[in-house]
Protein backbone atom coordinates (compact mmCIF):
# COMPACT_ATOMS: atom_id res chain seq x y z
CA UNK A 1 0.00 0.00 0.00
CA UNK A 2 1.45 3.57 -0.83
CA UNK A 3 0.82 6.23 1.59
CA UNK A 4 0.60 10.22 1.10
CA UNK A 5 3.48 11.79 2.27
CA UNK A 6 0.99 13.39 5.19
CA UNK A 7 0.32 9.84 6.19
CA UNK A 8 3.57 8.29 7.43
CA UNK A 9 4.10 8.25 10.79
CA UNK A 10 7.38 9.79 12.16
CA UNK A 11 9.30 6.74 14.69
CA UNK A 12 12.43 9.58 15.04
CA UNK A 13 11.58 10.71 18.55
CA UNK A 14 9.98 9.51 21.73
CA UNK A 15 6.63 11.44 22.18
CA UNK A 16 6.48 13.34 25.44
CA UNK A 17 3.43 12.58 27.75
CA UNK A 18 0.92 15.45 29.18
CA UNK A 19 1.60 13.93 32.45
CA UNK A 20 -1.19 13.02 34.99
CA UNK A 21 -4.55 14.92 35.18
CA UNK A 22 -5.17 17.16 38.09
CA UNK A 23 -8.93 15.41 38.24
CA UNK A 24 -6.65 12.04 39.39
CA UNK A 25 -4.87 13.71 42.20
CA UNK A 26 -7.75 14.70 43.51
CA UNK A 27 -9.83 12.03 43.48
CA UNK A 28 -6.79 10.35 45.04
CA UNK A 29 -6.79 12.92 47.57
CA UNK A 30 -10.46 12.71 48.12
CA UNK A 31 -10.42 9.06 48.42
CA UNK A 32 -7.20 9.12 51.08
CA UNK A 33 -9.23 11.33 52.99
CA UNK A 34 -12.58 9.11 52.91
CA UNK A 35 -10.36 5.96 54.16
CA UNK A 36 -8.51 7.92 57.01
CA UNK A 37 -12.11 9.30 57.67
CA UNK A 38 -13.60 5.98 58.14
CA UNK A 39 -10.39 4.37 60.26
CA UNK A 40 -10.73 6.92 62.82
CA UNK A 41 -14.52 6.81 63.03
CA UNK A 42 -14.35 2.85 63.54
CA UNK A 43 -11.75 2.97 66.49
CA UNK A 44 -13.24 5.92 67.95
CA UNK A 45 -16.73 5.15 67.52
CA UNK A 46 -15.72 1.07 68.84
CA UNK A 47 -16.80 1.51 72.11
CA UNK A 48 -19.87 3.33 71.70
CA UNK A 49 -23.10 0.84 72.54
CA UNK A 50 -20.79 -2.21 73.74
CA UNK A 51 -21.88 -3.30 77.58
CA UNK A 52 -19.55 -5.06 79.28
CA UNK A 53 -20.02 -8.09 81.27
CA UNK A 54 -21.08 -10.05 78.65
CA UNK A 55 -23.80 -10.63 81.58
CA UNK A 56 -25.22 -7.52 81.29
CA UNK A 57 -25.86 -8.03 77.44
CA UNK A 58 -28.66 -10.95 78.12
CA UNK A 59 -31.42 -10.50 76.17
CA UNK A 60 -33.60 -12.47 78.61
CA UNK A 61 -34.90 -10.89 81.57
CA UNK A 62 -33.75 -12.20 85.32
CA UNK A 63 -37.71 -13.82 85.65
CA UNK A 64 -37.23 -15.73 82.74
CA UNK A 65 -33.88 -16.78 83.68
CA UNK A 66 -35.22 -18.35 86.88
CA UNK A 67 -38.21 -19.81 84.70
CA UNK A 68 -37.45 -23.15 84.11
CA UNK A 69 -40.71 -23.41 82.04
CA UNK A 70 -41.05 -22.69 78.73
CA UNK A 71 -43.71 -19.88 79.37
CA UNK A 72 -40.36 -16.84 78.70
CA UNK A 73 -39.66 -18.47 75.52
CA UNK A 74 -43.36 -18.57 74.23
CA UNK A 75 -43.35 -14.52 74.57
CA UNK A 76 -41.85 -12.02 71.66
Amino acid sequence: MILHESERLDFTRIPSSKGIPKRVYLILVVGLLGIFTMGYLSVTMSGFGHMWPANATVRASDKCASDSSQTCMKKK
